[in-house]
């Protein structure tokens, strides 16, 4: 999407559509390849909020699913067949155009995609609370990018930021503190099974499939729960990129003990993503 807008051909993303006709009308071999986003770039009208999904029915799933491979089993689960349209009713228009990319203006954003980097050291220094802020506008806006409802929730653990306290917060539009823990960072560098980019990072932006996941347009909400996260923390790399800071994701972790450092009580969020930020 921002390489889209840089070359003046705005990109519309669209999650809603019958998964066996895309996959056929683009040659994707049945059974080995399968689609999970299209995007249409160079649309010349104007985005609008999302509306309805079209209507849809289960696919045909296998007999014996425990003898499918699971991610092609997970495809299956959450694919659509689409009804066919009334042909007096306009088709549902989902897609939206909003900035998904760094909040700070950026003379060159592709030249911003090419130095994008995972690092992996940083410094011990804290960072500024403008630049927790910034990072985390910009992966809320890119929860919006796929044109349906968010299901992903964003946590924060803070080691170094000035003006936080260390500890665990969660983010809706503004930060809440939901536990201080000096030694937050040290022990989601445990769960993280020891990976020290965990505990050295001045904040870690945790992504989660959000409480609603299941109930919006059934299980595909959870492939669109996957691209929202994968959005999200490709728009924290940008944002930190941008200023200057090092960004590196993670997906090797221990699911229960991330859960409980974020949000201790019987209903632990559910990581789907990590991004450890700080000075390089």
């Amino acid at each position: 999407m921002v390489a889209g807008e840089a070359l003046g051909l705005p990109c519309r993303l669209e999650p809603y559509f019958d998964d066996a006709t895309l996959a056929h009308s683009v040659g994707l071999v049945r059974d080995g390849e399968g689609a999970l986003l299209a995007a249409g770039c160079g649309v010349e009208r104007p985005p609008r909020s999302p509306t309805q999904p079209p209507k849809h029915g289960p696919v045909e799933l296998p007999e014996l699913a425990d003898d499918v491979e699971l991610t092609r089993l997970s495809h299956a689960l959450t694919s659509w067949h689409l009804a066919r349209p009334d042909p007096a009713t306009p088709p549902p228009d989902a897609g939206l155009t909003p900035a998904a990319g760094p909040t700070r203006a950026h003379a060159d954003p592709l030249g911003l995609i090419r130095q994008r980097r995972s690092h992996r050291s940083f410094a011990q220094a804290s960072t500024a609370r403008e630049d927790l802020d910034a990072a985390l506008g910009a992966a809320s806006r890119a929860l919006g990018a796929l044109g349906a409802p968010s299901l992903v929730d964003v946590f924060v653990s803070v080691r170094a930021v000035d003006g936080l306290a260390p500890g665990s917060y969660h983010f809706a539009r503004e930060l809440a503190l939901l536990r201080a823990e000096p030694a937050i960072a040290t022990r989601l560098q445990s769960a993280g099974l020891e990976q020290e980019v965990l505990g050295r990072a001045a904040f870690v932006v945790a992504l989660t499939l959000a409480d609603t996941a299941g109930q919006v347009d059934g299980p595909r909400d959870f492939r669109h729960a996957l691209l929202q996260a994968g959005m999200a923390g490709q728009a924290l790399y940008l944002e930190a990129t941008a200023r200057g800071l090092g960004a590196c994701g993670v997906g090797a972790f221990f699911d229960d003990e991330v859960g409980e450092l974020l949000r201790p009580g019987p209903t632990r969020p559910r990581a789907l993503h990590l991004v450890a930020i700080g000075k390089k």
